[in-house]
């Protein structure tokens, strides 16, 4: 029943008080889309354009003799679509017979229809579309698969036999305890995040930076760690929109970031702004890789 005013509760009671009986709300049909996801987290890697890591979320886990692929495209609802394909390396099972792909299928998440303004707009004529009503399609080829903007697909891959070595990889979130910071144009903030040292071998990093601005951003922040600017920040289509908030995930090259404290700068060049742009959180996630 968490946070039932921003339509995130599973049970409602939309009788009270006079009827307490429960109802079930689509929220709950949205956590059981990921129901099946369990194994090993595995690698990825994420090529293609220079938006292409940032704009995609992966996540590949291994369970057994199934592979499942999480993929989330970021970027806006309903502008932004994104193609993405997929390529396997198994490897050989304990006998010493290669792993093949015996099938593949995939299931879908995303929101069809126009959008709710204000959000709480029940007659919008909009609806959260979730696969799990009809379960999984057959895939055929992980070449080419298309997301909707803010679309979330599950592929699921049905393997000839369990991988007999395999390369684990831990995700490590380290959070700033500053938040809610006013960015004055012109100038920069600081902020200070430690990164604490993992086993394994530090593969990747990011910058999740949350920034929010009432009509959204003209010109894109300056960031950098450690004095190393970042690139590949576009907030450019966020022009126009009423109380916008982001979460932007920003690659960090390894090489720039320390075991310990590391400092974050950003700030924004364009001085004729109007109303403060805010931080609102700001984490470093870094990727461990261990195998065995």
């Amino acid at each position: 029943g968490y946070a039932p005013q921003r339509g995130q509760a599973i049970y409602t009671r939309p009788g009270a008080p006079e009827d307490l009986s429960l109802e079930v709300t689509r929220f709950r049909d949205f956590y059981r889309f990921f129901r099946e996801l369990a194994g090993d987290r595995v690698p990825v890697s994420v090529s293609g354009d220079s938006g292409a890591s940032r704009d995609l979320l992966v996540r590949p886990f291994l369970d057994g003799r199934v592979l499942y692929v999480l993929v989330h495209n970021r970027r806006g609802f309903p502008l932004y679509p994104a193609r993405f394909s997929l390529g396997l390396e198994m490897g050989q099972d304990a006998e010493g017979r290669p792993v093949r792909v015996e099938r593949t299928e995939i299931k879908r998440l995303f929101y069809e229809g126009d959008i709710p303004e204000p959000h709480d707009d029940l007659e919008v004529a909009g609806r959260l579309q979730i696969d799990m009503e009809s379960e999984y399609v057959d895939l055929g080829d992980l070449a080419e698969i298309d997301l909707r903007g803010e679309e979330t697909c599950l592929v699921r891959v049905h393997l000839s036999g369990e991988p007999a070595r395999r390369d684990r990889v831990t995700e490590v979130s380290s959070y700033s305890t500053d938040t809610l910071l006013e960015i004055e144009p012109g100038k920069a903030i600081c902020l200070k995040i430690v990164v604490p040292e993992w086993y394994g071998e530090l593969s990747s990093a990011a910058l999740h930076l949350g920034l929010a601005r009432d009509g959204g951003f003209a010109s894109n922040p300056k960031v950098a760690v450690n004095g190393k600017q970042l690139n590949g920040v576009d907030m450019s289509w966020s022009v126009g929109v009423k109380d916008f908030h982001t979460v932007e995930a920003i690659p960090v090259p390894v090489t720039a970031l320390r075991m310990g404290e590391n400092e974050i700068a950003v700030g924004f060049s364009d001085v004729t702004m109007e109303g403060f742009p805010k931080v609102v959180s700001a984490k470093i996630v870094t990727i461990w890789e261990s195998g065995d």
